[in-house]
């Protein structure tokens, strides 16, 4: 009886323990999928601006329309987001997010709001109408160098640091 009132009482402890300690974790993961939700719904026609700003600074004056579209495609897709952030209490887990899977971050303010620099080579179209470039020659410079003598040089010891560690360890250890 002693012994099944002990292992009652033990396993009960580490139970509630272990539900005390999910509680605080359950609660935050509450609060935050409830707060993402909340942020996202009411953020989400800052996508427009957002694909308006990066189509536009990729492609000009047609990138206002095509931002257009894209930023109420965005939209949509940051609102059903955030109400399911807002409905799921936030315990779907970040691999499986609808955010991951429409290929947005889980903020609007942390998605990349203009595009790289692009780096690629004028094409073979464009490089036919540039005009060659005259290669400079490089002319050899004659001039000496003459030391002023006002300004002292620092004297340099014969005996490097490095060689006065060297003497200082073959001090301590002779056989070596």
């Amino acid at each position: 009886m002693k012994n099944s009132m002990l292992f009652a009482s033990v396993s009960l402890f580490l139970l509630f323990s272990t539900l005390g300690y999910a509680a605080d974790n359950v609660g935050q993961t509450i609060a935050t999928g409830v707060g993402r939700g909340l942020v996202n719904i009411v953020t989400s026609p800052a996508e427009i601006g957002h694909h308006i700003v990066y189509d536009t600074a990729k492609i000009n004056v047609p990138g206002v329309l095509t931002g257009l579209g894209k930023g109420l495609v965005f939209m949509l897709g940051r609102t059903v987001a955030g109400f399911s952030d807002f409905i799921t209490l936030g315990f779907i887990p970040p691999e499986y997010s609808l955010y991951k899977s429409m290929y947005m971050q889980e903020y609007v303010w942390d998605e990349q709001w203009l595009p790289p620099p692009e780096t690629t080579s004028a094409s073979p179209a464009t490089s036919a109408t540039l005009e060659p470039v005259a290669q400079e020659t490089e002319q050899p410079i004659n001039q000496t160098i003459v030391p002023d003598p006002a300004v002292k040089p620092i004297p340099v010891s014969e005996t490097t640091q490095a060689e006065k560690n060297l003497k200082a360890m073959e001090n301590i250890y002779p056989d070596r």
